[in-house]
């Protein structure tokens, strides 16, 4: 991977990138988007379409909800590392009369206080950050052991969903759909 990609972090911010044809998602059942613990090992996510569907809808294999669901190609991936504080929960996904069940919520209840405030240019708010360059604090990073801190939401703004180049290279390697990972440098709030 590039350095310009990680500049001097080694963390991306992942952002849904959906291929024409891929209808809008939402939740149908409960959203798991604040939730701060594991859920319970029957839970499956409701998933379905928001809006009018494609001609020929196409499910990339990732999309957004605002949560991370991903196909099985990047499940496959992300089951053996067990990383810790995530969980991937299988979800039923309704497209018109079809019901997808291949495809798994990504849940991220590891919220880490990481930012840099001093370094980081970016309005910050209690809920969100807006458009900007937001840097991690490599003093705070280094107080949580790695396998704790490979993937995670940021405390200071929950919606950026933040991975390790570790963890990003062995996505990419499966040549994946529907998604990119983006400098923090270079975040963009839409």
């Amino acid at each position: 991977m590039n350095d310009l990609l990680f500049g001097y972090n080694e963390y991306a911010w992942i952002k849904a990138v959906p291929p024409k044809g891929t209808p809008m998602m939402a939740y149908a059942g409960q959203s798991v988007s604040h939730v701060t613990h594991p859920m319970p090992d029957d839970f499956v996510a409701e998933i379905g379409t928001a809006n009018q569907i494609p001609k020929n809808p196409h499910l990339p294999d990732y999309f957004g909800l605002p949560d991370a669901v991903i196909s099985k190609k990047i499940y496959e991936v992300l089951a053996p590392l067990q990383i810790k504080n995530v969980q991937l929960i299988p979800t039923k996904t309704y497209v018109g009369d079809e019901i997808y069940e291949d495809f798994w919520l990504i849940h991220m209840y590891n919220f880490l206080k990481c930012l840099d405030y001093s370094a980081t240019v970016a309005d910050i708010s209690p809920v969100t950050i807006g458009s900007g360059s937001i840097m991690l604090s490599k003093k705070k990073l280094a107080e949580i052991p790695l396998e704790e801190r490979l993937v995670f939401r940021l405390y200071e703004g929950p919606s950026i969903k933040v991975f390790h180049k570790s963890i990003v290279e062995k996505i990419m390697s499966v040549n994946p759909t529907g998604l990119e990972f983006r400098s923090l440098l270079g975040y963009m709030n839409w």
